[in-house]
């Protein structure tokens, strides 16, 4: 059940973004695919690198990372 309301969850993320920042749902998604986090056992965090659009991206959203 958790899975189908992620599913959901994300699905719906996805389309606010896109008409927020007036992109198509596949221009979104595939901006916001290479952004990740790894989480190490001590809590540390090593966010990787953006691109310019994801940046361009999360600055229309209002999102600092």
């Amino acid at each position: 059940m958790a899975g189908i309301f992620l599913s959901i969850l994300g699905y719906s993320m996805r389309n606010v973004i896109a008409h927020r920042c007036d992109l198509s749902y596949e221009e979104t998604e595939r901006i916001l695919s290479g952004i990740k986090e790894v989480v190490y056992n001590n809590v540390s965090h090593a966010p990787v690198e953006l691109t310019k659009e994801q940046k361009t991206l999360l600055g229309k959203l209002s999102i600092e990372l």
